[in-house]
C-alpha cells in the first residue's frame, strides 16, 4: 500500500508545475520530475521512517542490542539514500537546464533562478550532512557515542531537507525565466 501510494505521488506531483506546464520542459520534463520526486521520496522519505520509527523502536531494546540494531539500520539505509540522492541530484539538474533554458545567468537575473539557486545551496547543505552521516559517523556507529551522534545529525539532515521542500514549494509556483 505505501509503494502504491507513494508511487501515485511521484506520478500525480509533476502534473501540477513546471514539467507538463512549460513548453521547455519538452517530453523530457515529465519523466524527469518524477524521477525527482521519486528520488528525494527514497532519500529523505526514507530517512524520516528510519529516524523516527526505526530508532523509535530501538529506544524499546536493552541497551546491549539498541545501538547495534540502529547501526545495522544506519547501514541498510546508506545504499539506498545515495541511490536517492543521486538520482535527485541528476534529474534536478537536468530539469534546471531545460527550465532556465540553459542559460546560467538566469540563475542571478531571474526570481526564478535565485530561488532555485537558494535550493541548490540548501541541496548541498543536506548532502554535506549526509556526507558527514555516512563517512564519518556510521563508521562509529555501535556504540551509545555513535547513537546520539546518528541521531542527532540524522534530525539535522532532516529539518534542513523539510526547509529544501518549501523552498520547492514555492519554486513549482513561480513563473520561470522569460515569462516574469
Amino acid at each position: 500500500m505505501a509503494v502504491a501510494g507513494a508511487s501515485a505521488v511521484a506520478l500525480a506531483a509533476p502534473l501540477t508545475g513546471h514539467a507538463v506546464a512549460a513548453e521547455r520542459a519538452g517530453r523530457w520534463g515529465y519523466p524527469l520530475d518524477v524521477l525527482h520526486v521519486l528520488g528525494a521520496g527514497v532519500w529523505l522519505g526514507t530517512l524520516a521512517v528510519m529516524t523516527v520509527a526505526g530508532f523509535g523502536a530501538a529506544r524499546r531494546l536493552d541497551p546491549d542490542h539498541r545501538d547495534r540494531r540502529i547501526a545495522d539500520q544506519v547501514r541498510a539505509f546508506s545504499p539506498i539514500a545515495l541511490a536517492g540522492a543521486g538520482t535527485v541530484a541528476l534529474a534536478g539538474l537536468a530539469l534546471a537546464f531545460r527550465y532556465l533554458d540553459g542559460s546560467l545567468a538566469a540563475l542571478w537575473t531571474s526570481s526564478y533562478g535565485r530561488t532555485l539557486f537558494r535550493k541548490l545551496v540548501l541541496l548541498a547543505l543536506v548532502m554535506a550532512v549526509g556526507a558527514w552521516n555516512w563517512r564519518v559517523v556510521t563508521p562509529r556507529l555501535g556504540g551509545p557515542d555513535g547513537t546520539a551522534r546518528i541521531r542527532r545529525s540524522s534530525l539535522i539532515e532532516l529539518l534542513l531537507g523539510t526547509i529544501l521542500l518549501a523552498i520547492t514549494a514555492v519554486l513549482v509556483s513561480m513563473p520561470m525565466p522569460g515569462e516574469e
